[in-house]
């Protein structure tokens, strides 16, 4: 059986999370915690341990936070169309998860204030704000974690990393347990960053499944490191109709001005499909149904950026107004993407700089002291014939201051955008495009 994280027992279970109370380095937590009164500081758990299970604190989810979630899908998709975007310049295969970047960095808007709060709300295409986002974010956590039936996983799990003895107010620590299972680890910042790291990495490398090793770069930490939010992803999904070994085998997959030899898988089935101006959009669907990868293939082999243009603008929703499911002839390669980004100067410049400079996160330690110094994500997918195995990590690190008819023909052998997406709330968890199988 599959051990249920924090957030998969949020949807169970009630959503209040009481906070530790100040300990000693290296102590116990207690087993009865309760919650500081708002104002006053907690140190939080020991770095490393887990987040204490779900007390009876009353917060259940309301149909008010279940209706709010589905806006914040929406809004979510927009941003991440928004980043893709930002990112799209760039050579080579990409894969990231919009979904992480965006959770991460909503515990990070929680205490912000002033200009800071207003950039960062409309970067991020908030819909709400205090109690009520945080209300949202978790019903569609919460919603999320059920998303994928055993033997299958989708867990998300959120952290904070924060410097010994800082005094973090405990209104807002309140908020980050309460709202996305958030536990505070105090770290030694300043007499030990590379073992702060280490702490922060093993912590996403276990969240992640080992897909997501090293988080934090080497050198990112440092003494004038605060405090470090984090947010992990893991998906692991099998095809509703697996694809046959037996069927894979060497194929030719056009990169630029060459051509590659690729595993190509294959079958023949009923799948939603559509044909687009440009493009042809088809939907594999993971066991359970309500989790799908979606493949958006150029009609012209050098028509990824022209899709890519689309997806920006408009989101996916639009290419899949018109699917329908037909039989179709599907070849698509198997591959595996890794990709790493550091997203503080293009954040900056989707208008978020106050942020990163001159920011005001008062509602964190109750000073005017805080800053963003970086936002690293990295993310993996492998796609092979049984399904998908997917992960993304999201670090902020914060320093002072049907139609009947013959089959259709899918056959991606030449660069395509694709992405994970929950056809419940339509929120788009990964987004990417595969250049070179190869690569």
């Amino acid at each position: 059986m599959v051990r249920q994280s924090p957030l998969q027992r949020l949807s169970r279970l009630a959503l209040a999370l009481p906070l530790l109370a100040c300990q000693p380095a290296g102590s116990e937590p207690p087993s009865s915690p309760t919650a500081p009164a708002p104002g006053s500081s907690s140190a939080g758990a020991p770095a490393g341990s887990e987040a204490p299970a779900i007390s009876d604190v009353d917060h259940p989810i309301s149909d008010a936070d279940r209706t709010a979630a589905s806006a914040e899908a929406k809004a979510g998709n927009r941003f991440g169309d928004a980043l893709y975007g930002q990112l799209r310049p760039q050579n080579g295969n990409l894969f990231m998860s919009p979904l992480s970047v965006r959770i991460a960095l909503a515990m990070t808007y929680a205490g912000a204030r002033g200009k800071t709060a207003e950039e960062m709300r409309s970067v991020l295409a908030f819909t709400a704000d205090g109690d009520a986002l945080g209300g949202a974010m978790a019903a569609l956590q919460g919603s999320l974690a059920e998303a994928a039936p055993a033997p299958q996983v989708l867990a998300i799990a959120n952290r904070l990393w924060g410097l010994r003895g800082e005094g973090f107010l405990g209104e807002y620590l309140q908020h980050t347990r309460t709202y996305y299972g958030a536990a505070l680890a105090e770290l030694d910042f300043g007499g030990d960053p590379e073992g702060s790291r280490a702490t922060i990495n093993a912590w996403v490398a276990e969240k992640t499944r080992d897909r997501i090793p090293e988080l934090i770069p080497k050198g990112l930490i440092d003494g004038s490191t605060v405090l470090v939010l984090t947010n992990a992803i893991y998906f692991k999904g099998l095809w509703e109709r697996p694809f046959d070994p037996a069927k894979t085998a060497e194929g030719d997959f056009k990169v630029a001005d060459k051509t590659v030899r690729a595993p190509m898988m294959a079958q023949k089935a009923r799948f939603s499909y559509a044909e687009v101006d440009d493009a042809k959009v088809l939907e594999l669907p993971y066991e359970g149904g309500r989790l799908a990868m979606v493949i958006v293939l150029p009609n012209a082999v050098d028509g990824l950026a022209r899709v890519e243009e689309k997806v920006v603008s408009g989101g996916l929703a639009p290419l899949l107004s018109g699917a329908r499911e037909r039989e179709v002839e599907v070849t698509i390669p198997r591959f595996k993407v890794e990709s790493s980004f550091l997203l503080g100067q293009v954040l900056k410049g989707m208008g978020m700089g106050t942020a990163f400079a001159g920011a005001d996160f008062s509602g964190m330690n109750g000073r005017q002291d805080l800053q963003i110094s970086e936002v690293v994500h990295k993310a993996f997918v492998e796609v092979n014939e049984e399904g998908s195995e997917a992960a993304a990590a999201t670090g902020v690190v914060m320093t002072r201051s049907a139609v009947v008819g013959p089959p259709a023909r899918f056959v991606a052998d030449h660069p395509f955008l694709f992405a994970i997406r929950d056809r419940q709330s339509e929120a788009v968890l990964f987004v990417g495009r595969l250049v070179n199988p190869n690569a």
